[in-house]
């Protein structure tokens, strides 16, 4: 009997470490279909949704703080069908309170109004308020992570599944990049009326002013949102929608291995985007897929929400058209190039070099310095300019905003559309541009 019962209590033992071995399979996504960290990108057209690049777009990835789109799509609805007003007050939970950083720092049995709400999850991604906007709509976390997933079939969002409202780590939370960019295109095409808030850039909360760590949304041409997100398993990730002359793109980055590296490959997309839009001569009518909000009513609704000293920039941005050349519009129109010749504190007045009065232009963005990364890279990237000249071009769009073009100069026009052609196989997007006379801001070499 003392050997049955040391047998007995052996084989208990061997079922409790056995069910303890299962749980830890379960909970850490072991043999499911678990999501898995990686680099993957997709750029859409928003009005009609055809894909114009893509690339690792139906691999499973962590989402991170993209999750909040979810949260904001549901939260949307809820005031579109009336069952929330911008003005009520949601309650905050201990479970709330709890959550880890970046938060508010909202305290349980408190309150926040709907609207802040919104602007803490897009501006600051804070976790506490997603979580509160989840259990005011769900009745629990849990509930509304089954909300959340239930919607995402019903957009086709079929290879995501959420499993909190914030994008806190879940190895059982996953998604795509080219689910992600339905997400994206539904919440401007079905809440047009809410969009412009992905492009407020700070709110007041206790005293204190939040802004946003989109740096990219500020500084690239055009863009108007959407999110940002980041957990050590994914990676820096970002979803970004821009307009340009009428016409809008919208991209995705998962997997990126820094915040500007990030930035930087979005820019890159979108600039291909936008330029691939342009050369297509199919004859469809693309327009912005944000019926009844014009770029200018954009910027109008997100001046509203900022401090017009701190975001003239920024809304600027929404109303900016494309002022880059195709490259039909550059062979048949001169002086697109002219523009102020005043000083602009970066370099010095010169005319375009003797040997061409053509060029390649990489990019158009709200600040310096961007620019001149952009136009320093494609250089390098195709060694087969190292006679064109380094310029940012200043001028003003006609709103009055600032705009930096990157461009290589003092090309012919053949050395200019073969440069082009090259740097597009190397996936830098680009137009050939006729320049005249412009502001050298550093022709260094």
């Amino acid at each position: 009997m003392k050997l049955d019962s040391t047998v007995r209590k052996a084989f208990r033992a061997a079922l409790v470490g056995a069910a303890a071995l299962v749980a830890v399979l379960v909970s850490s996504g072991i043999g499911e279909n678990r999501a898995w960290a990686g680099y993957a990108d997709i750029v859409i057209d928003a009005s009609s949704g055809e894909v114009l690049h893509a690339r690792n777009a139906d691999v499973q990835n962590y989402p991170a703080s993209l999750t909040k789109m979810m949260t904001l799509y549901l939260l949307f609805d809820s005031l579109e069908k009336g069952k929330l007003k911008l003005d009520d007050g949601l309650y905050v939970s201990s479970h709330a309170e709890a959550q880890p950083a970046t938060k508010l720092g909202l305290n349980a049995g408190d309150t926040i109004k709907v609207e802040k709400a919104i602007l803490a999850i897009i501006i600051q991604s804070a976790n506490d308020a997603a979580v509160v906007v989840g259990e005011a709509i769900g009745g629990t976390e849990d509930n509304f992570a089954d909300l959340m997933t239930k919607k995402a079939r019903a957009l086709g969002m079929a290879s995501t599944n959420f499993e909190n409202a914030s994008g806190l780590p879940d190895t059982r939370q996953h998604t795509t990049a080219r689910d992600l960019a339905v997400l994206a295109r539904a919440l401007m095409t079905d809440f047009p009326q809410y969009y412009h808030y992905f492009g407020v850039t700070k709110f007041v909360w206790g005293g204190r002013t939040i802004k946003t760590h989109n740096r990219l949304m500020v500084a690239y041409d055009g863009a108007d949102g959407l999110k940002t997100g980041y957990i050590r398993a994914s990676g820096f990730n970002l979803v970004t929608s821009a307009i340009r002359n009428n016409q809008r793109v919208i991209g995705v980055v998962l997997g990126g291995k820094s915040p500007s590296a990030r930035d930087q490959q979005m820019a890159k997309l979108l600039d291909g985007g936008f330029a691939e839009m342009a050369m297509a001569d199919n004859g469809r009518d693309r327009n912005t897929v944000v019926p009844g909000v014009k770029p200018a009513d954009l910027g109008v609704a997100i001046a509203s929400l900022n401090d017009q000293t701190d975001t003239n920039a920024m809304v600027e941005a929404a109303n900016m058209p494309e002022n880059a050349l195709t490259l039909a519009d550059a062979a048949s129109t001169t002086g697109e190039g002219d523009v102020d010749t005043g000083d602009n504190g970066e370099g010095s007045n010169a005319a375009v070099p003797p040997d061409g009065g053509w060029g390649v232009q990489v990019g158009a963005f709200l600040k310096y310095a961007p620019a001149k990364l952009a136009a320093t890279n494609a250089q390098r990237e195709y060694r087969g300019l190292v006679d064109a000249h380094i310029l940012v071009d200043e001028s003003k769009t006609h709103t009055g905003a600032t705009m930096y073009r990157s461009r290589l100069i003092g090309l012919t026009q053949a050395d200019a559309e073969t440069a082009c052609k090259g740097l597009r196989k190397l996936g830098t997007a680009c137009l050939v541009i006729k320049t005249t006379t412009a502001t050298v801001a550093d022709n260094a070499q």
